[in-house]
């Protein structure tokens, strides 16, 4: 990949992150709105009366609306901390912290991976300036790792049944 610094993301591109983390999260809002509507009404059709001591319909269909009524307030929640969350640029000699853009270098293939650590934010991913970003959370294997940190430090951390290691090489 020649050198690691090519593949840096510019400081500003935490803002960007930002923009597409919130884009694909009100998308999954909207498609969860819509299942707790149709399941709101499905609980309350005529047709999900009970035809006997038998029939659970309806009340199956309370308890995954209900279920899915707490996954929609989780998820506005992270939108709102997201929104409202400060992205402050960090000097090169400070450590990893909540909302650190990390760069890492791992050392069995070379690959460089970009990082965005995040509270509620594990498991997405983004594509900035034609690079991708994973979002992770501290509580993660890597995430914990990764907090305190400095540019330069080598980390290891299990992912599965693998111990991985890596090298920071850029942190902001």
């Amino acid at each position: 990949m020649g050198n690691p610094s090519d593949s840096l993301l510019k400081i500003t591109d935490k803002e960007e992150i930002r923009s597409q983390l919130l884009a694909a999260l009100t998308e999954q809002l909207t498609v969860l709105r819509r299942a707790v509507e149709t399941l709101v009404d499905a609980t309350t059709h005529t047709d999900a009366r009970s035809e006997g001591k038998y029939d659970t319909r309806a009340i199956e269909s309370g308890y995954m609306a209900g279920a899915q009524a707490e996954r929609l307030q989780k998820l506005e929640r992270t939108v709102q901390y997201i929104t409202q969350v400060p992205l402050p640029l960090l000097p090169a000699d400070q450590p990893v912290k909540a909302a650190s853009l990390v760069t890492v270098k791992f050392a069995a293939d070379n690959r460089v991976v970009h990082y965005f650590l995040l509270d509620n934010v594990g498991g997405l991913e983004v594509t900035i300036a034609g690079q991708k970003v994973a979002g992770i959370t501290p509580e993660s294997n890597l995430g914990e790792e990764l907090l305190g940190a400095y540019e330069g430090d080598e980390v290891s951390f299990r992912i599965g049944d693998k111990e991985r290691e890596a090298t920071i090489i850029h942190v902001c």
